[in-house]
C-alpha cells in the first residue's frame, strides 16, 4: 500500500510561517511595492507556496499593518505614507520612551548583558546584511520593551515598531555608512538602563526617536513635517 503524507497542523503552521517571512521580508526591503496587490494565486506562483499557508500570512501581514483588506477588493500592501508616518512617530513618542522608564525600575543584570549583546551583533553585522541588521534593530527595542514587564505596553511597542519597518529600511539605506556607530549610540540607552534611572532612560529613548525623525526626513527628500501634534 502506498504510504500517505498526512497535513498535520504542525506542518501547516510551519508552512504559514515560512509564507510570512518571505512575504514580510519582500514587503520591507520593496521587493513587493507599496500598493501592489497580495493576490494568492500570483504569490503561490512567484513563491512555489500553498494557498492556505499565504492566505494565512497575508492576514498576519495585515495585523501588522504591512498590508490593508479592502472589501470585495482583496488585500494590498500598505502605501507608504507621509502622514501616517507621523502619526506612527507620535504614537511611539508616547509609548516607547514611557516604557523605557518602566523597564529601568525591574531590569536585570541578565537582561542589561543581552541587550548589550544585540547591540554589538547588529553593529557587527549590518554593513555586510542590512536586512539582517533591520531584524537585529527590532530585537532590541522588543527585549527592551519586554523587560518593563508589562506585555501591553511591550506590545504596542512592537506592534508600531514592526509597521515601521518599511521606513526604518529606508533610513538605514540611506545612512548605512553610520550603521556601526548608529547601533552602538544604542548603549547609551542601555547605561541609564543599568544605572535604573528612568527619567533619563525615558529622555534618551525620545531623543533616539527624534534622531530616526530627523533621519527619514532626510531620507525620503520631503519638506513635510514630523512634528508631535
Amino acid at each position: 500500500m502506498a504510504s500517505t503524507t498526512t497535513r498535520t497542523p504542525t506542518t501547516l503552521a510551519r508552512k504559514a510561517d515560512t509564507a510570512y517571512e518571505e512575504l514580510k521580508r519582500n514587503i520591507v526591503t520593496l521587493q513587493i511595492q507599496p500598493g501592489e496587490p497580495l493576490t494568492v494565486p500570483q504569490l503561490m506562483e512567484r513563491f512555489q507556496m500553498g494557498r492556505t499557508p499565504l492566505r494565512e500570512a497575508i492576514q498576519r501581514l495585515v495585523r501588522e499593518r504591512l498590508a490593508i483588506e479592502i472589501p470585495r477588493r482583496g488585500c494590498y500592501v500598505t502605501e507608504l505614507s507621509v502622514l501616517r508616518l507621523n502619526e506612527m512617530i507620535m504614537a511611539r513618542e508616547v509609548i516607547e520612551p514611557a516604557n523605557a522608564r518602566l523597564a529601568a525600575r525591574w531590569v536585570t543584570t541578565n537582561e542589561i548583558a543581552h541587550l548589550r549583546t544585540v547591540i554589538d551583533d547588529g553593529a557587527e553585522l549590518v554593513l555586510d546584511d542590512l536586512e539582517a541588521g533591520l531584524y537585529i534593530d527590532l530585537e532590541f527595542h522588543r527585549d527592551l520593551a519586554l523587560t518593563s514587564r508589562n506585555r501591553y505596553l511591550a506590545e504596542a511597542v512592537n506592534e508600531i515598531n514592526t509597521a515601521m519597518l518599511r521606513y526604518w529600511y529606508i533610513s538605514m539605506r540611506a545612512f548605512d555608512r553610520d550603521l556601526p556607530q548608529i547601533f552602538r549610540n544604542h548603549h547609551r540607552i542601555v547605561d541609564l538602563l543599568e544605572l535604573h534611572d528612568g527619567l533619563a532612560v525615558e529622555e534618551a529613548m525620545r531623543q533616539h526617536i527624534d534622531v530616526f525623525r530627523q533621519r527619514i526626513q532626510q531620507s525620503i527628500g520631503t519638506d513635510a513635517e514630523f512634528t508631535l501634534g
